[in-house]
């Protein structure tokens, strides 16, 4: 906000989830940025902010808003989950004026995730360009509207546009499947083997404490063992995770909920049925 103010910016809506951020600012920028009057600042999400504001602006810019230190299989969600999805990226392009440039900053070590924003943007406007600077994570992705804007070549090291409209376009994340940072809609093969391993760590147990043998199948013993361990799974189903781990594959959140508990009752199901 400041080097915009000192580049002649004639106003500014600053807007930050953080209300501490902000207090932040105030308290140690000697230029008392915050307080000047072209400065509106706003403390709301980017992407609720661009859902309620009716303002049209020449310039959006997003900068490196999450970390990419804690990115793993694990991670479904994140701050930024349903800011970078078609939909979301759509909104602030509306919200420019004509000739106006949405300019995001994005730092990623991870090839395909740098295409992935480019082919997002792509698909709102074919008038985008990709920057990087060379050993290093960093990304300028700028997309104007109605005209192509300038950038400064001391700025970047490589220009990496015509790269990207050579690569095989990869799945885009949208408002349904919001996950940036997941290349496919698929399972992680690690968690797939956790699933296994639980498994037949169980059914080991199972025939330890109590072999089922098939002439005592029906034995009140075998019905308790069974029976445990199908509601177990049931349980297991329902565990928060499952439900984040199958949103990837099978869209929005309703969906996976849905799969979940049926299967946590089909689960239950079986269990009665074989200890009946």
């Amino acid at each position: 906000v400041r080097e915009a103010l000192l580049r002649g910016a004639k106003h500014i809506t600053a807007v930050e989830i953080d209300p501490a951020f902000v207090e932040l600012g105030k308290a140690i920028d000697t230029y008392k940025t915050y307080y000047n009057d072209k400065v509106s600042v706003v403390i709301d999400d980017a992407r609720n902010f661009l859902n309620n504001t009716e303002n049209m602006f020449d310039f959006i810019y997003f900068p490196f808003l999450d970390s990419q230190v804690t990115v793993t299989n694990s991670n479904r969600f994140r701050l930024d989950s349903f800011l970078f999805t078609l939909e979301g990226l759509q909104q602030a392009y509306d919200k420019l004026n004509d000739k106006g440039i949405l300019f995001i900053n994005f730092c990623s070590s991870t090839p395909w995730l740098k295409q992935r924003f480019f082919d997002i943007l792509s698909k709102i406007d074919d008038n985008v360009r990709a920057y990087h600077r060379n050993n290093s994570c960093w990304m300028q992705y700028v997309l104007s509207k109605g005209r192509h804007a300038p950038i400064n070549p001391n700025a970047y090291d490589s220009d990496l546009t015509d790269y990207f409209r050579t690569m095989p376009p990869l799945t885009i994340p949208t408002d349904d499947w919001p996950f940036l940072y997941n290349l496919e809609k698929t399972i992680p093969s690690d968690y797939l083997k956790l699933l296994i391993m639980t498994f037949l760590l169980f059914l080991v147990l199972i025939l330890l404490v109590n072999p089922i043998k098939l002439s005592e199948f029906k034995a009140k013993s075998s019905f308790i063992n069974i029976y445990g361990f199908f509601s177990g799974a049931a349980f297991f189903f329902l565990q928060l995770r499952t439900i984040s781990i199958y949103i990837p594959v099978f869209g929005s959140t309703y969906k996976s909920q849905a799969i979940v508990i049926i299967s946590t009752i089909l689960a239950s199901l079986i269990g009665s049925l074989l200890s009946y």
